[in-house]
């Protein structure tokens, strides 16, 4: 049925609901740039200009980004590991998870691993925080959507100013010639590309924090809850634990380090971060 959804009937399907965020706040003119957010050819040209940014050779750029956080991860656990019994990696991994997407995706030297209070990590803390007043506010837009369009009355968070201003700062300093190889130097290399039929980039600078924002809520839990479920399977399953770190060992004999492409062929490595694949390891 999937297979019908999304490859040889995804014309018919290919677009999602509308939510009509069209209160004119700039929180909500910054979702509804998101590519998540758009339908037909809008969706179809913005995809087209997303998708090079996820190439194995761009991705290969920020591989030394994520592992400048993976490092300090690791120094930071050993070193809570020896004064503490019980060490709650599930929240490392949290922090892990996104030093390396303020790193990757806004240019933001988070250390959260380090300092719990960093700005990022506040503003990230209370953007997916559901309040009550959000939760209502949320609900009333449902009901009234012209009332927040009349008054200009966003739905999301004042923690949503805090990455629009932060990614146009990054921007700015990017176009000045700071450049880092991150995923925000490849969308601004992504809006070089030819103009729409409006005579306008196809991504513009809020259509950029847009993208960053999508890949922060997309990114966080996702991957902090792939590394904390797996991890446990790992502690729970030593046999393949062991195997997993024989893998591992060889590959830095082979490649001297921990290189992007020695990641891409470690084939055990990949199977115990695929759910499936590792139920059939450890049975």
């Amino acid at each position: 049925m999937l297979k019908y959804f999304f490859v040889k009937d995804f014309d018919h399907f290919s677009d999602r609901r509308n939510f009509k965020l069209s209160s004119g706040h700039e929180r909500e003119t910054m979702v509804t740039q998101m590519l998540s957010y758009k339908n037909g050819a809008e969706w179809k040209t913005l995809r087209a200009i997303m998708s090079p940014t996820f190439t194995s050779g761009k991705i290969k750029s920020m591989f030394p980004l994520v592992c400048d956080k993976a490092d300090a991860l690791v120094k930071f656990s050993m070193k809570e590991a020896a004064e503490n019994p019980h060490v709650d990696m599930k929240k490392k991994f949290g922090r892990y998870t996104l030093d390396a997407i303020a790193s990757c995706a806004f240019g933001i030297e988070c250390n959260s691993l380090v300092d719990e209070n960093a700005e990022f990590s506040r503003m990230v803390e209370a953007y997916f925080q559901k309040t009550p007043k959000r939760i209502f506010k949320t609900l009333l837009h449902k009901f009234i959507p012209t009332l927040f369009k009349l008054f200009r009355i966003s739905i999301y968070p004042p923690a949503t100013d805090y990455f629009i201003s932060a990614v146009k700062q990054t921007i700015a300093a990017r176009k000045a010639g700071n450049k880092r190889g991150d995923f925000l130097d490849l969308l601004l290399e992504a809006q070089g590309s030819p103009d729409d039929l409006n005579g306008k980039h196809v991504l513009s600078d809020l259509g950029i924090v847009a993208q960053c924002v999508m890949f922060l809520i997309a990114g966080n839990d996702t991957t902090t809850s792939l590394l904390s479920f797996s991890s446990f399977l790992l502690a729970k399953n030593k046999d393949q634990q062991h195997r997993l770190r024989d893998e591992l060992r060889q590959m830095v004999a082979e490649h001297g380090d921990i290189t992007y492409q020695a990641i891409m062929e470690a084939k055990l490595l990949d199977a115990c971060l695929q759910g499936n694949k590792f139920s059939n390891l450890i049975n």
